[in-house]
């Protein structure tokens, strides 16, 4: 799929994205949303890709970038996040390794399915650290955010606290 055209590329993994969306039940609002984003983060895997032939890494910054779309739109459409970056990063999950590796185990080639095996893993174990990475960093900017708001809060406060209150 990595040949096809930019768009075409763009098309099947929006429709991917978008069917695997209405499979999970995500909310109308954020069908479209969520194909956008499984469909830029597709295109970034394929930049990277051909950028630098390492298919793990390329993955692990294409999650992190559907991660960090489905944490933006959360906010924007009121819906959780989950709802925009599982279906986002359904055309990154290494299906075909998966098949490849248990193929070449039923033939007995079992020199080729550890290999396809680690590589396979290693793809699946990217998506699962890209998504980590984004969540965590939005989490603790949120706690970061909340905690100076509350202290801005408490010194607007201060003034009408009474002494005898302490």
């Amino acid at each position: 799929m990595i040949d096809l055209p930019i768009y075409l590329n763009f098309t099947f993994a929006f429709l991917a994205t978008v069917g695997f969306a209405v499979y999970f039940s995500a909310p109308r609002v954020s069908l479209i949303p969520s194909g956008i984003i499984g469909g830029l983060g597709w295109l970034l895997y394929i930049f990277l890709f051909k950028w630098n032939d390492n298919a793990a890494v390329s993955t692990f910054f294409a999650a992190g970038f559907v991660a960090f779309l489905g944490e933006v739109l959360a906010r924007k459409l009121k819906n959780p996040a989950t709802v925009f970056t599982i279906p986002g990063i359904l055309p990154l999950a290494p299906g075909v390794g998966i098949y490849n590796t248990m193929l070449y185990m039923v033939q007995k080639e079992f020199e080729l399915g550890f290999s396809k095996g680690v590589d396979t893993f290693s793809i699946a174990a990217a998506i699962a650290l890209g998504i980590l990475v984004v969540t965590s960093i939005v989490n603790t900017y949120n706690i970061l955010n909340k905690r100076r708001i509350l202290r801005k809060l408490n010194t607007l406060n201060a003034p009408f606290h009474n002494k005898r209150d302490q």
